[in-house]
């Protein structure tokens, strides 16, 4: 019995070797017929065939000058390098119109499209992974670039000067958590988007991981929903009918800059928009929200139809405030309250909710006087709009240096607090203006701003050096 099963397990491992013994003559053989070049250089069909045996391909692919028609690359289904497709030389050569990889699922490199006069049509419906960047750039005749079941690259996302560009798909939607997104970025990189005909972005991105995102002259992009997750700059220039929202994931941290502009309304007004430095200039919309914790810069110019900036989760103590610069000029109809009645807002329910004074109100501007460095706030001013603002902290200290600057458009508003503040007690010191009037500042109590003023310091100093030199 034991003879006849040791019999039996040495007919099958000589069936197993001569099994793996014929798979390694096959990829010996199909090894011994893929090139050997690198890069491989690809000026036409004949060439591209060289790679339908080898499966895997160590090394760079590239399709240059001289190319004509379409170009299919079968057989291979990965690259250990680079797929690029570009011209090499100056005048180029060649009208390649289309190239194809149908079985083609990992490159290894980067992917490099462009730059190309005459490519029109890329078709890569197997690839799901680029371990490096993905680069389109200079293809002004590009209308079609297909990835469908492209699921992630660890490199930048660039994809520039393709203006027939209107429509494609680099991913299938997935997670339906991250906005039906499936993620591409693995590592943070740096997504660009620039003079491309796209109408639809949902399919090609998302900036969970990038660390910067840069969006700009999209003629036909009219709607864009985003999460930002983890990216440090959002740089977007809309084109003047852009519907923007920022999604929320729920634990964002915040990005370092928003630079917004060209963005006709801000959708989902109850989003938590987090952000170092807010950048809002040259947009049509009504409304802007976004989150003043941890925001230390906010800058909101030119906007002609906006009517409310709306600032959400207010800190609960003086703490957690980092506001040293705000900016807030030329928008005719921007209504500065501490309570906003509209609808919007109403239907945002605690979002927009801060601190209270004993009564139950939507306080969201307060500012911390001993982080504030400039302030230049030119807009229609409610008049009890600083009354909690100066309670808050006037009282509290002798002086604070701050640039202060303010005009309203309320009939009602007055300076009167302000100017004696700044006249009888020298609270404001640097540069000062109130409905276009300056008032002098009185230092008489403020031993201390006084002793460390610039003119002061040179004072001591001078006298100081005099003193040593009679010693």
């Amino acid at each position: 019995m034991a003879a006849g099963r040791r019999n039996t397990w040495r007919v099958f491992a000589r069936i197993l070797s001569c099994a793996y013994l014929i798979q390694g003559t096959r990829l010996a053989a199909a090894a011994n017929e893929c090139p050997s070049d690198n890069p491989f250089t690809i000026r036409n069909q004949a060439d591209a065939d060289k790679l339908s045996q080898c499966g895997y391909f160590l090394g760079n692919v590239h399709v240059i000058d001289g190319a004509e028609g379409d170009i299919v690359l079968e057989g291979i289904n990965s690259i250990g390098g680079d797929l690029i497709v570009s011209y090499t030389q100056d005048p180029p050569t060649g009208d390649l119109k289309s190239v194809s990889a149908p079985d083609l699922r990992t490159i290894e490199g980067s992917l490099q499209l462009g730059p190309h006069d005459t490519l029109q049509h890329v078709d890569l419906p197997q690839l799901n992974k680029i371990l490096r960047s993905f680069s389109v750039s200079a293809v002004p005749e590009l209308t079609e670039l297909n990835a469908p079941t492209l699921g992630s690259f660890k490199g930048s996302f660039s994809l520039t000067d393709a203006p027939k560009l209107e429509a494609f798909v680099l991913m299938a939607p997935g997670d339906t958590a991250r906005g039906g997104q499936s993620p591409l970025l693995e590592e943070g990189g740096y997504v660009r988007i620039d003079n491309v005909g796209v109408h639809n972005l949902s399919n090609v991105f998302n900036g969970y991981s990038a660390e910067s995102i840069w969006l700009a002259n999209l003629p036909n992009l009219n709607d864009l929903t985003i999460y930002l997750g983890d990216v440090d700059y959002f740089d977007v220039a809309g084109n003047g009918k852009l519907n923007l929202t920022i999604a929320s994931l729920g634990h964002e941290r915040p990005a370092r800059r928003l630079n917004i502009t060209g963005v006709a309304a801000m959708g989902s007004p109850c989003t938590r928009i987090l952000a170092t430095n807010v950048i809002f200039e040259n947009n049509t919309a009504e409304v802007l929200p976004f989150w003043i914790k941890g925001l230390e810069e906010l800058e909101i110019r030119n906007n002609p139809n906006l009517r409310f900036a709306i600032p959400g989760l207010t800190p609960s103590s003086s703490d957690d405030w980092s506001l040293r610069e705000v900016t807030i000029t030329d928008n005719p109809k921007l209504r500065l309250a501490q309570q906003v009645d509209d609808p919007i807002v109403e239907s945002c329910g605690d979002v927009f909710k801060g601190k209270t004074y004993g009564v139950d109100s939507r306080e969201t501007w307060i500012f911390d006087w001993d982080v504030l460095q400039h302030m230049e706030l030119h807009a229609d001013i409610e008049p009890r709009f600083f009354v909690h603002l100066t309670d808050d902290g006037f009282n509290s200290k002798s002086s604070v240096y701050v640039d202060v600057s303010i005009m309203s458009t309320d009939p009602g508003f007055s300076c009167d607090m302000f100017n004696a503040l700044r006249s009888n007690t020298g609270f404001l010191g640097g540069d000062y203006s109130c409905q276009n009037e300056t008032v002098s500042l009185d230092r008489s109590d403020d031993s201390y701003a006084s002793l460390t003023a610039p003119w002061t310091m040179w004072a001591v100093v001078a006298l100081a050096w005099t003193a040593a030199m009679c010693v």
